[in-house]
């Protein structure tokens, strides 16, 4: 019996390759390139197929701290990516690997630090250009999110959040309005050095939601270079 539900796009399996560099201590500049390694489906008449493997949108953005410092109780900063084309260019005619035109998100990020403790909360506002592809339809949306993490042990980070959007042309609808929940934990073994693994699912049936969601993540930041005590002057040095 057709309940009318499919999964167009069933499995994905995408590395995401960024890098990021920190300027003046407040400005934050960052560039990416999603690449779907596998992306499969159900084929269903009159809606377009998945994209198989193909790169998706190349990103870039900058994130601004507007207040507080790195160890103040309260943060807040603004942050705006632009992302271009390039799934449809690699590949034109992909349907879900990419946008068909340039798109802006705009976020306000807020952050409360109870000791080891981090409580971090994001809206935001995602410009793009409308598609229809009969059951799902995409446009400008609102984003959200608020997630937590601590740290445990030195060494051990653990972090959890729930995230979702929903179209303003039909905000809170159900089919338009997908909400994921994702938990893990991060290593700093040090040297600069991150590994993460998190796994989580769809707490809505909005498009795009999954059944299932896991992350492998490995990173590298430049270590805080640490200022060296200026010498002690020697004895019978009166300059």
């Amino acid at each position: 019996r057709d309940t009318g539900e499919h999964a167009i796009v069933d499995h994905q399996l995408v590395a995401n390759i960024g890098v990021a560099l920190g300027l003046i201590n407040r400005l934050v500049i960052y560039a990416g390139l999603p690449i779907n390694l596998m992306m499969t489906g159900e084929d269903v008449m009159g809606v377009p197929a998945a994209d198989g493997s193909t790169i998706g949108d190349l990103y870039l953005g900058l994130r601004v701290r507007i207040w507080g410092e790195s160890d103040d109780f309260f943060a807040l900063a603004f942050q705006g990516t632009v992302t271009a084309p390039t799934a449809d260019a690699a590949h034109e005619g992909q349907a879900y690997a990419g946008e068909r035109n340039f798109t802006g998100h705009t976020e306000l990020t807020a952050e409360i630090r109870p000791g080891p403790v981090r409580i971090t909360a994001n809206v935001g506002a995602r410009f793009r250009e409308a598609a229809d592809f009969q059951t799902i339809e995409t446009g400008h949306d609102l984003t959200w999110g608020l997630g937590l993490s601590g740290m445990v042990h030195p060494m051990v980070e653990l972090l959890g959040e729930v995230y979702g959007s929903s179209m303003f042309a039909s905000f809170a609808d159900r089919g338009s309005s997908p909400i994921e929940a994702i938990a893990g934990v991060r290593l700093h073994p040090g040297l600069g050095f991150v590994i993460g693994l998190a796994g989580g699912a769809g707490l809505s049936r909005g498009a795009g939601s999954p059944a299932a969601r896991a992350v492998l993540t490995f990173g590298w930041a430049m270590p805080e270079r640490e200022d060296e005590p200026e010498p002690e002057p020697e004895i019978g040095d009166t300059d």
